[in-house]
């Protein structure tokens, strides 16, 4: 499974440029993130997804919860505010240890450094877990495997949500002008000498850039019917960026009752 250049790029953004590395926000490039406000928007993006499983009918949360792709541990963090146990879960130890370092006598919080599937947990031991900006920069034979770790490790009537980049948008739906371009050279060339190419191109940009991929909604779809979730809500969101649609799938564990949901 082709991990380790994505895990290696992840650890060189996490020694230069850490909290960028996380929320690519432009204006925060070259380490101008505050830290306060970096955590501050981890909490506010927890807040906002526990009350949207709260419109869903799946509130409220408790512990264990997981958080994969935690980087220094913005989302982390601030679900500790809210259950009574979190694992944060990244490729990169640089970024773990950065984590453990924003309040390390904390005991509810425990960080792991995995760089590949499978997760280390056993079957249906967290009741909530959530992953966010994290997918889309796994190839998708990865991707698709996490995801069905996370139907594995979920408890039967635990919630899980994430998001996931799909598919990148056609020529003329917001696309720039270098995805315009690979996406035509996708339709012109054999599909061997396309990925031979793409190989070189992701092999020889700058480290602080960001290897994008998606996993079609049916399939993501068809994965969590496999896997015994339940879906209960899918909701596009810009995540990904202009180039891709990009959504966000609320889950719920197979014994989990809804018969209140709104």
């Amino acid at each position: 499974m082709d991990t380790e250049r994505t895990n290696q790029r992840w650890e060189e953004l996490a020694r230069t440029d850490p909290l960028w590395g996380v929320v690519s926000d432009p204006a925060r490039r070259g380490n101008r993130w505050d830290p306060e406000s970096f955590y501050a928007s981890g909490r506010e993006t927890v807040r906002h997804t526990l009350q949207r499983l709260e419109d869903l009918g799946l509130g409220p949360v408790h512990g264990p919860a997981l958080d994969f792709g935690c980087g220094v541990g913005r989302l982390t963090w601030a679900l500790a505010d809210h259950v009574s146990e979190v694992h944060g879960v990244d490729a990169s130890p640089t970024m773990v240890r950065l984590a453990r370092k924003h309040r390390p006598d904390d005991p509810r919080v425990k960080f792991h450094v995995v760089r590949r599937p499978p997760l280390p947990f056993p079957g249906g031991f967290f009741a909530f877990i959530l992953s966010e900006l994290t997918l889309q920069h796994i190839p998708p034979p990865a991707a698709r495997r996490v995801i069905r770790e996370f139907l594995r490790v979920l408890a039967p009537d635990g919630i899980l949500v994430f998001q996931e980049a799909a598919d990148p948008l056609l020529p003329g739906d917001g696309h720039t002008l270098s995805r315009r371009l690979i996406h035509r050279f996708k339709l012109m060339l054999p599909r061997p000498v396309f990925d031979l190419l793409r190989s070189a191109h992701l092999a020889l940009r700058p480290p602080e850039t960001f290897e994008m991929h998606g996993v079609p909604r049916a399939t993501v779809e068809a994965i969590v019917r496999r896997g015994g979730g339940r879906l209960v809500h899918v909701e596009e969101n810009r995540s990904a960026g202009p180039g891709w649609t990009s959504y966000r799938y609320f889950v719920a564990g197979p014994a989990r009752d809804l018969t209140g949901r709104a």
